[in-house]
């Protein structure tokens, strides 16, 4: 499948579109962009007006900082132990479920704090 550039942005805007003024959109970059190139796709969705990247892990977010500086980055699957210094020296926002993911992640205590956790609670009815 050959990458459309052009394509990307004007999905991108027009489904931005859709959503303004209720909604911002998450460019999902993940596994390398579903095989499209995280190196192609993450810049054009920015140029396009992505300020959000959705990435996989935080290796993944690390290299999508270095491609796309300003954007704000959410880790999907969280950050795992050992991870915390790279969270914070690279601005990513990793997804915390469980209070106790940010602690063994190193992400809190030791003067180091990220900038934004994101925490979801599900509740079915």
């Amino acid at each position: 499948m050959k990458f459309g550039a052009r394509s990307l942005e004007d999905n991108y805007r027009f489904l931005a579109g859709i959503a303004a003024p209720h909604a911002e959109l998450l460019a999902i970059v993940k596994a390398d962009a579903y095989g499209h190139s995280l190196a192609l796709c993450a810049p054009v969705a920015v140029r396009a007006g992505a300020r959000w990247l959705g990435v996989t892990s935080v290796e993944e977010g690390v290299a999508a900082r270095a491609l796309c500086p300003d954007a704000r980055i959410l880790a999907i699957s969280g950050a795992f132990a050992g991870q915390g210094a790279d969270v914070v020296r690279h601005r990513l926002t990793p997804v915390a479920w469980e209070p106790w993911q940010t602690r063994r992640a190193g992400i809190c205590g030791a003067g180091r704090h990220a900038s934004t956790l994101v925490r979801f609670r599900f509740i079915w009815r």
